[in-house]
């Protein structure tokens, strides 16, 4: 009897992929990850690199809505405005400050 088991893919990009799509930079190696991806039915998500974006970024919802503006315009995949302010109201709410005090170094 053989064993099936399912593997669900699921591709986690980083700030640097991210900022890629944003900034328009490296569209052959991202169009070919996106063809990819999509061929083996993966699941895209951007949450990890959205979270660094809004922690580094000066203007984290600029910089957000232009990466969410460039997928739609470079590969034709669309984020629904309701999903995109949730996002960000999610990283305005919750943001995670640790604080280390000497005596624990």
């Amino acid at each position: 009897m053989d064993i099936l088991v399912l593997i669900k893919i699921v591709i986690i990009l980083d700030l640097n992929i991210v900022n890629f799509i944003r900034q328009r930079k490296n569209r052959t190696n991202l169009r070919g990850l996106l063809q990819w991806a999509a061929y083996q039915q993966a699941e895209i998500t951007p949450i990890i690199g959205i979270s660094e974006q809004h922690r580094t970024h000066q203007e984290p919802q600029i910089a957000f809505r232009e990466f969410v503006e460039v997928l739609k315009q470079d590969f034709d995949y669309r984020v629904g405005n309701k999903n995109m302010e949730y996002l960000i109201d999610v990283f305005q709410k919750h943001k995670l400050s640790i604080k280390i005090s000497n005596s624990a170094v």
